[in-house]
C-alpha cells in the first residue's frame, strides 16, 4: 500500500471532475449523513472548500476539508477515510499534514469519534 498525500492545501474548485465525484460517492459511503448534507450545502452555497487529499495507490481514499479563506487558522469541517481504509493512519497522516502545512487546526468535537480522533493527534 503507497500512501501519498497533497503536499498542499487544494481549493476544491480547483480539483477535476473525476475527482469531485470520487469525492462526493465516497462521502456517501459514510454513515455520516450529517456530513453529506452540510458538505453539499457549503460547496453549492459557493464555499470552496480547502483540501487535502490522501491515495492508495492512485485511487482516493481519504481528505480533509476546511472551509476558510487562510489556511493558517482554520476548523476541520470535514475529515473522511473510506470505509475500507480506516484503521491504517491514513486519518493520522492527513492531520499530521496539516500541521506540517502551518495549519492551526481544531477539530469539532460534536462526536465522540471525533474527540477520540483530537486527543490521540494532539500536539
Amino acid at each position: 500500500m503507497k500512501l501519498e498525500l497533497s503536499s498542499e492545501w487544494v481549493r476544491y474548485s480547483n480539483l477535476t471532475t473525476d475527482q469531485k465525484k470520487i469525492l462526493l460517492d465516497e462521502l456517501n459511503l459514510s454513515t455520516w449523513t450529517k456530513y453529506i448534507s452540510v458538505f453539499k450545502m457549503l460547496v453549492e452555497s459557493n464555499k470552496d472548500p480547502l483540501m487535502l487529499l490522501a491515495s492508495v495507490d492512485d485511487k482516493l481514499v481519504g481528505w480533509a476539508a476546511i472551509f476558510a479563506d487562510c489556511p493558517m487558522y482554520a476548523s476541520y469541517t470535514m475529515f473522511f477515510v473510506h470505509p475500507d481504509f480506516r484503521r491504517t493512519k491514513i486519518a493520522t497522516k492527513l492531520a499530521e499534514q496539516a500541521r506540517k502545512l502551518n495549519t492551526n487546526v481544531i477539530i469539532d468535537r460534536w462526536s465522540k469519534t471525533a474527540a477520540n480522533f483530537a486527543e490521540a493527534i494532539a500536539a
